[in-house]
């Protein structure tokens, strides 16, 4: 049985935050983070899709869990959505370079 806990947060959303890495390209994303103080884990998608080109239903996940507690991060790949630079292909090791220094970004104090 699967149970749903109540949400604990109203939710704040920041679009199009610039994620920069180390070459100089900037990854897009958008934050669903809890509107409260204090620090959060975070969680993410990561995709080729264009995170902008989803109806609203897309982002009902990300809402859950910023709900609940968590910053629900989406992330346009590089050379794709409203990232820039070039998408090579489909995992290149850029793509999962960028990966990794997003996951840094993420762990690192913010103001946002």
């Amino acid at each position: 049985m699967i149970t749903q806990t109540a949400p604990l947060y109203p939710v704040r959303t920041i679009k199009h935050v610039r994620i920069p890495m180390a070459d100089g390209v900037e990854l897009d994303a958008d934050l669903y983070m809890p509107a409260a103080e204090g620090k959060f884990p975070a969680l993410f998608d990561y995709y080729p899709y264009r995170k902008d080109d989803l109806s609203a239903g897309g982002t009902r996940v990300h809402h859950y869990f910023a709900e609940r507690g968590f910053v629900a991060i989406r992330i346009d790949v590089r050379g794709s959505g409203s990232s820039g630079g070039t998408a090579i292909d489909e995992y290149s090791v850029q793509e999962q370079l960028d990966g990794v220094e997003a996951i840094a970004w993420m762990a690192a104090p913010s103001e946002v």
